[in-house]
């Protein structure tokens, strides 16, 4: 997996500072963990397009380079 599990918690309602989040910044929490288990089992399933470890930056790579010009 891309992602590190330590404590089975996977959200918690505060941010890294202990401050608890407004409902809107829960939400746009949420929706950006959705987002990045999607994008990490697509990674898994496509050759090509790869998470670059240690970054937030996706690539799409050789094969997929190919599908995508045609």
């Amino acid at each position: 997996m891309l992602w590190d599990q330590e404590d089975g918690i996977v959200e918690d309602d505060e941010d890294e500072g202990g401050h608890r989040l407004s409902e809107s910044d829960e939400r746009l929490k949420k929706h950006w963990v959705r987002v990045l288990r999607c994008a990490a089992g697509i990674a898994s399933a496509v050759d090509g397009f790869r998470w670059v470890q240690g970054t937030r930056e996706w690539r799409i790579e050789g094969v997929l380079v190919n599908r995508i010009a045609r």
